[in-house]
């Protein structure tokens, strides 16, 4: 029967207990294992950036058993030491393992990418409102702020447009906006970074009876010393909003730009129109106005210097 001879099967089974905590506790005793350890990039200042990284690195570690079972991937070092390098690199990992512990494999061993500059620019806010909207009602946004900076590489920073802020009109008026980078079609833009990355957008409706398109009526600025080239507009009308009776009088929308102090400087330039609308009506859309200057035809080069007169040519001779 089992219960025959009980003390000496107690005996035996203390000793495997107290043999198998000796084994376990014998750093004698050895074994490995594989960790995915976070790799830490170095050698780079806040203008660079490093692409192709892999954010860990498998690690097969050779050591006493307890140490071996007891580590976390947290305890062991995985850098890429990339001090001095620009442009498309070539790098191994280095593993640091803790004391007493010997790093057998790293996967992959080495990191191809490529090490870029930061760049970063200033782009609007565009609220984009979705979901049902009230009839017989304009809808207006106002962000603020009213830009944020992109910051990320060259070629993904160049591909963002604007930052758009989506929302519904039932939202809470007072809850942030969080906001994403799109491109010129809308699409949005990965691995970069908005500063802020949230704004507050204010929504107002105001009551409209009825629409209409009106065309508009455009009138160039003064661009000197240069002159117009070219001109094109985003549309030849606008879509109005307000009154019957206003709307029905208006023949055409008087439209102009107001160029600011640098304007002249750029050869080419685009601008949204300054529309001058009776009271009482707004309008839905927002026309541009893209023009190309140029020198005026036929000016010619002094050849002196800025604000000094050309030297005076003689005179023809006069027949006595």
């Amino acid at each position: 029967r089992w219960l025959d001879k009980w003390p000496f099967k107690l005996a035996a089974l203390l000793l495997a207990v107290m043999l198998w905590f000796f084994v376990r506790t014998d750093e004698s005793v050895t074994g490995q294992r594989t960790l995915n350890v976070p790799v830490t990039v170095i050698g780079l200042d806040n203008s660079e950036l490093a692409s192709g990284v892999p954010e860990r690195v498998e690690v097969t570690l050779y050591g006493p058993s307890a140490r071996v079972d007891a580590l976390r991937p947290e305890g062991v070092d995985a850098f890429l030491d990339l001090q001095d390098v620009s442009g498309d690199f070539n790098v191994p990992v280095s593993v640091f393992p803790p004391q007493g512990l010997t790093s057998v494999r790293v996967a992959p061993t080495e990191v191809i990418g490529t090490v870029q500059r930061r760049t970063s620019k200033r782009v609007l806010v565009r609220p984009a409102l979705y979901g049902p909207r009230p009839a017989n009602a304009v809808v207006q946004t106002r962000a603020d702020p009213s830009e944020v900076t992109v910051t990320g590489l060259g070629p993904q920073v160049e591909r963002v447009q604007a930052a758009l802020a989506p929302l519904t009109l039932e939202r809470d008026t007072n809850a942030p906006v969080s906001l994403y980078a799109v491109d010129a079609q809308g699409r949005p833009v990965e691995e970069v970074r908005l500063e802020p990355n949230q704004t507050q957008v204010q929504v107002s409706r105001d009551e409209v009876l009825h629409t209409r398109r009106v065309p508009l009526n455009l009138t160039l600025p003064d661009v000197s010393p240069l002159e117009i080239a070219a001109q094109s507009l985003s549309q030849p009308d606008v879509l109005l909003a307000g009154p019957q009776e206003v709307l029905d009088s208006l023949e055409r929308v008087p439209a102009s730009v107001n160029p600011s102090s640098s304007v002249p400087q750029a050869r080419q330039y685009t601008q949204v129109l300054t529309l001058q609308l009776p009271e009482g009506v707004r309008a839905l859309e927002r026309p541009r106005v893209e023009l190309q200057l140029s020198q005026p035809q036929g000016e010619a080069d002094t050849g002196g210097a800025e604000g000094t007169p050309p030297e005076s040519q003689p005179e023809p001779a006069q027949n006595p």
